[in-house]
């Protein structure tokens, strides 16, 4: 399935999510919740497992649907994770586009789902498990030991 059928929508979606990503910043939390980090090859992390479980919901496209999938797993990065889950649970698609490595990877669609719709204005919002948006993309998003990661289809006002 192709991202984008029709050149000049694609190039408007790379417009929108480009725009909507120029103020991307890396930041580190010491609130003890998952934080972004540089994106690094491999990275000089420990090997320790983590249990994170991922929770994704539509409830404004047809049909809606919620997925939640507990992950006991190596990997450091949310988009690792999310790889994790596509190949634990067959309900969990997803599609990712890639900019450069400062800016990473937009999550297009989940389960077919389109979360950067121009004329609706969605996108799938991901937040931390105190609810709050996280401020990078999912390429440097580094959830911590027993944290919820929350996709949820959603508009920007509400996001943020």
């Amino acid at each position: 399935m192709a991202f984008c059928s029709n050149s000049v929508v694609c190039a408007a979606l790379l417009l929108v999510a480009s725009t909507f990503l120029a103020g991307y910043t890396i930041t580190f939390s010491t609130n003890g919740k998952g934080r972004c980090a540089p994106g690094v090859d491999g990275g000089d992390f420990p090997r320790q497992k983590k249990n994170v479980t991922l929770v994704v919901e539509n409830k404004l496209k047809q049909p809606p649907f919620t997925i939640q999938i507990n992950l006991n797993t190596y990997s450091h990065y949310l988009i690792d994770m999310m790889e994790d889950a596509a190949d634990l649970n067959d309900t969990f698609r997803f599609t990712v586009t890639y900019f450069n490595r400062k800016l990473g990877y937009y999550v297009n669609t989940i389960n077919g789902v389109c979360g950067n719709n121009l004329l609706n204005n969605f996108f799938w919002c991901i937040k931390n498990s105190s609810l709050i948006a996280i401020e990078c993309d999912v390429s440097h998003y580094i959830p911590a030991n027993h944290e919820t990661v929350l996709f949820n289809l959603t508009t920007p006002s509400i996001c943020f």
